[in-house]
């Protein structure tokens, strides 16, 4: 096994601390430089979200803001700066604390500058003699207007002092039953969002609940996923073949080798579980600004399109490992106003599947005083024929598909919505959740497709969803295909 030398002295914390308060330059870019729509929708994707807001161009366009927007925590993709220093030890993104000051709309342009705000010691669990790092990033757009500041927080640990020091020996690896990956999946697909339904200031109570938002189990694959999106924030770690090999001579600390004999960067610690063992850790673990990114989902699919996230301060509080399940919850703590704005107050938590708190911290947002005037549903009404079946519907699927409580998927027979990504697809399942969820539904099966789902007529409360969804998606002006409006 390689080793690796110890680099936290009293000389490079003294080295380290005497760059606080000066601006970091380096000639690395960032990985996105601009709102473009590709980068935010990777970026959406990378984290999960299909708010329409993000990705879908006709109903952005209906909004406050005239178009597409970008998911708050898309900055870190234009600027992320958390390992400088003390070369060659390990870093754990541990937090943040970001200030958003206007929304980041579409093809906003992007600079950033960093400072080291503070370098703090303290003795840990993981690696024994720690350093925080502190840093602050300023992000801003085109017209020189501040969009948003965040305090990055790193932990920095000797390698070999992780390894020695055992924190996770008695750690075993979670195997799920396949019943235990329906009911997380059901939770999954359960939560619910907002959208274009104002949540109003007055309507919010203290001890309110946040729906909760599911996580996981994490793979590999939403690892990668997110890696697409984030890409490191410019980190040149993630360069490939020869600009790799460059900067591994230009830093010959940069890389160790892998099993194989080949030199390797050290992120591989998100996906390889040789690596994350050689850094003190059991297997390969998530990435730090991915669970921050969907602390920032649960608040933003919970204010809706009405609302704005202000503020957000997350603790990282252990580690999430390849395979662990992320609950993030919140609850309303406060209401208070300042100026004109009517704002709340969260608590934000996570656990994973064994009860530890993953995350930690708060939140501030702003709540619209009135509902802006929008068209009523139509619902199509119809009589269910009086030999139809009930059952309760467990979770909605897609707009067009739901889940029963004894795991029988129903597909609409009048109406194969677009998927999620598409345009009108997250709006028509989120207009399925309304109409159907938790409720009992009436319904007659009228064949099987290729996967063994039932395809059926199906009515809630006397009405049809499946016409009254097609009906709203062509009001909002979304032009269906063939395949939408009938069979798919």
């Amino acid at each position: 096994m390689e080793k690796h030398a110890g680099t936290i002295t009293d000389e490079t914390v003294a080295q380290l601390r005497a760059q606080i308060g000066e601006e970091l330059v380096g000639n690395d870019q960032p990985y996105i430089e601009a709102a473009g729509k590709d980068a935010i929708r990777h970026f959406a994707f990378g984290m999960g979200d299909f708010n329409p807001l993000w990705l879908d161009e006709t109903y952005a366009k209906k909004s406050r803001f005239g178009g597409l927007t970008a998911p708050p925590c898309i900055l870190y993709a234009a600027g992320y700066h958390r390992h400088h220093g003390l070369r060659g030890a390990h870093g754990l993104h541990a937090g943040g604390t970001w200030e958003w000051y206007r929304p980041i709309r579409v093809n906003d342009q992007f600079t950033s500058k960093c400072y080291l705000s503070d370098v703090k010691e303290k003795q840990g669990r993981f690696g024994g003699r720690e350093i925080i790092q502190i840093w602050r990033v300023d992000y801003k757009n085109q017209t020189g207007e501040l969009i948003a500041s965040c305090f990055m927080w790193t932990i920095r640990a000797d390698r070999s002092a992780a390894q020695s020091k055992g924190k996770y020996a008695d750690l075993q690896k979670q195997v799920y039953t396949d019943q235990q990956i329906r009911d997380i999946e059901r939770q999954v697909m359960h939560h619910t969002e907002q959208g274009d339904i104002p949540r109003l200031w007055s309507q919010v109570q203290v001890g309110d609940a946040l729906p909760p938002l599911v996580k996981g189990p994490i793979t590999t694959n939403d690892i990668i996923a997110y890696c697409m999106g984030w890409g490191g924030g410019g980190n040149p770690y993630h360069y490939s073949h020869s600009l790799n090999l460059i900067y591994r001579r230009q830093h010959p600390g940069a890389a160790t080798k892998n099993p194989q004999g080949i030199p390797d960067i050290p992120a591989r610690v998100h996906w390889e579980d040789d690596y994350a063992q050689r850094s003190g850790l059991p297997w390969a673990y998530d990435l730090g600004p991915q669970r921050i990114s969907w602390m920032s989902q649960l608040m933003t699919d919970w204010v809706g399109d009405d609302g704005f996230l202000k503020k957000m301060d997350v603790q990282l509080r252990s580690v999430n490992f390849v395979g662990d399940t992320t609950f993030c919850k919140g609850e309303v703590v406060r209401k208070f106003t300042e100026g004109d704005e009517a704002l709340v107050e969260c608590r934000l938590w996570a656990e994973n599947q064994r009860g530890e708190k993953a995350v930690q911290g708060t939140a501030v947002a702003s709540l619209p005083q009135s509902a802006p005037a929008r068209p009523a549903l139509r619902l199509v009404r119809e009589t269910p024929p009086s030999g139809a079946q009930s059952a309760k519907c467990a979770c909605v699927v897609d707009g067009g598909m739901i889940e029963m409580e004894d795991g029988t998927g129903l597909r609409y027979e009048e109406f194969h919505a677009p998927s999620v990504w598409a345009p009108g697809g997250a709006v028509a399942r989120r207009l399925n959740q309304r109409l159907v969820q938790d409720k009992v539904v009436q319904f007659v099966p009228v064949r099987k497709d290729q996967y063994g789902r039932f395809v059926a007529k199906v009515w809630v409360d006397g009405v049809s969803p499946a016409q009254t969804i097609q009906q709203d998606l062509l009001a909002r002006g979304y032009r269906l295909s063939a395949a939408d409006e009938g069979e798919g």
